[in-house]
């Protein structure tokens, strides 16, 4: 970079950025995201950046480290102050970074009542979003302990297949080991799911973020507005299993409680292990996706 491969000749003078190469061809939409994300809202994880430009702590509506290691109180640290409660007797593990909480199958979970602000409801673009507005992401590391039943990894719904019962959930399958997202609105009788393409029946850690937003990743994955499911930093959403494009949907706010480890009314419980869960009230793009992932893995620690 900077001059002719030998060194020898036509040296530039300037500053250069962020050089990358592919081995493929970019589309346009690509295009448009790298230049989007490089420019001055590129990634800062020093948290030097104001919310909404792009760092980890920029956009947190609720954010769970589950580092308390003790008691029943999950504090939130993101902008929310959703402190969430230990219900039912999960215990405190080690977890992917510092510590976790373990879940047993049977009734145990996290709980927050519904906040006023209305931060922890979901509206698609159609609705014209509530106080979090219409994007989102979905964090969290997660660990199965078995696969023998539904395990919900978070939900602000009370069942996973109810076009009336308003909300979103996200759970993995006990007959096909996908990842499920679904999202429902009484208004309309209308609701959105979606399947991943890969399945999670052994132990250890697994990194997943769920994408909810219909306009920045439409071109980059072929899926339109479907939600988008991406684990250990690879995108595994299975197109095909697409209910209905998010702009279907109405409102999905509702006055249940937000839950990890079970449904808001505490069916389906989760059998493991879960840390790091956060909820942001943007849009995750490519680059923060993988920070994400690096800069919570357990070499490097918690890095906002």
């Amino acid at each position: 970079i900077g001059s002719y491969g030998d060194g020898l000749g036509e040296f530039y003078g300037g500053a250069v950025d962020e050089a990358r190469i592919y081995n493929r061809i970019f589309t346009a939409a690509e295009i448009r995201l790298l230049y989007d994300q490089s420019a001055p809202d590129k990634m800062d994880t020093g948290g030097t950046q104001a919310q909404g430009t792009g760092d980890l702590a920029a956009g947190l509506a609720l954010y769970w480290p589950l580092d308390e290691g003790t008691g029943t109180n999950a504090d939130d640290k993101g902008v929310g102050q959703s402190d969430g409660t230990l219900t039912n007797g999960p215990t405190w593990t080690t977890g992917q970074i510092g510590s976790a909480v373990d879940f047993d199958g049977a009734n145990d979970y996290i709980a927050v009542a519904d906040p006023a602000s209305g931060i922890l409801d979901f509206a698609p673009p159609s609705a014209g979003g509530p106080t979090a507005g219409d994007v989102w992401s979905i964090s969290l590391w997660f660990n199965r302990d078995t696969a023998t039943t539904d395990d919900t990894l978070i939900a602000k719904k009370n069942s996973q297949t109810t076009n009336t019962d308003d909300g979103y959930i996200v759970w993995i399958d006990d007959a096909t080991d996908e990842i499920n997202v679904r999202l429902d609105s009484s208004t309309d009788a209308d609701e959105t799911s979606v399947s991943s393409t890969t399945t999670y029946t052994s132990t250890g850690w697994h990194h997943l973020v769920v994408l909810l937003d219909g306009d920045h990743y439409e071109g980059l994955t072929g899926m339109n507005n479907c939600p988008h499911i991406i684990v250990d930093g690879f995108l595994v959403t299975d197109a095909s299993t697409c209910l209905n494009y998010m702009h279907y949907v109405e409102d999905t706010s509702n006055a249940l409680a937000f839950t990890v480890g079970a449904e808001s009314d505490g069916g389906n419980p989760f059998d493991g292990k879960m840390d790091d869960v956060r909820i942001y009230n943007r849009i995750m793009m490519p680059d923060d996706l993988m920070a994400l992932y690096r800069n919570t893995l357990t070499t490097s620690g918690i890095d906002t």
